[in-house]
């Protein structure tokens, strides 16, 4: 009987736990509420940005400059990262390069649509990563790993193997 109860007691909570853990996983990929307004959501928009602000950048400057080199770098290594705290590095790489590129393009000669989209893309860029920021999958992580660490998850995800999340900072 005490090994039926332990063998219930340790699938209950490897089900609890994990589907916990999927709870803040799929936060990430689809949003707090699960409507899409996600970070992984918010980095896409960004590498595409990023991609437009390459765009213009081509327009007025060699194929084989620095600064449209680095952003398209950054961008495919963000497109390439796997976990969150990797996501988050690359984005901040992301960020270096695409303000390294539209303040070089602020240098140039700059037709009138090409500048105002120049802006308009490095304000996009700029916004998203302050929605990313304010985004809720960093507080229901730390939420996840502080159950983590009482009693009795604190033992029983060590038994069933479930990971604190990963925090995207």
């Amino acid at each position: 009987m005490i090994c039926m109860i332990l063998v219930s007691v340790l699938i209950g909570s490897s089900r609890s736990l994990s589907q916990l853990a999927g709870q803040v996983n799929d936060a990430f990929y689809q949003g707090v509420n699960g409507d899409g307004l996600s970070i992984q959501n918010d980095l896409q928009q960004r590498m595409n940005d990023a991609y437009n602000l390459v765009v213009v950048g081509r327009r007025y400057l060699q194929e084989d400059d620095a600064a449209i080199t680095q952003v398209l770098t950054a961008r495919e290594a963000l497109a390439n990262a796997q976990t969150p705290s990797e996501k988050y590095q690359k984005n901040n790489d992301l960020t270096a390069a695409t303000t390294e590129l539209y303040y070089k393009l602020q240098e140039q000669q700059l037709s009138e649509k090409d500048a105002q989209y120049n802006s308009q893309l490095y304000a996009e860029l700029s916004s998203r990563n302050t929605t990313i920021q304010n985004d809720g999958y960093n507080q229901m992580a730390e939420d996840f790993n502080r159950t983590l660490q009482q009693f009795p998850a604190n033992l029983l995800s060590k038994v069933v193997f479930v990971q604190p999340a990963e925090l995207f900072r």
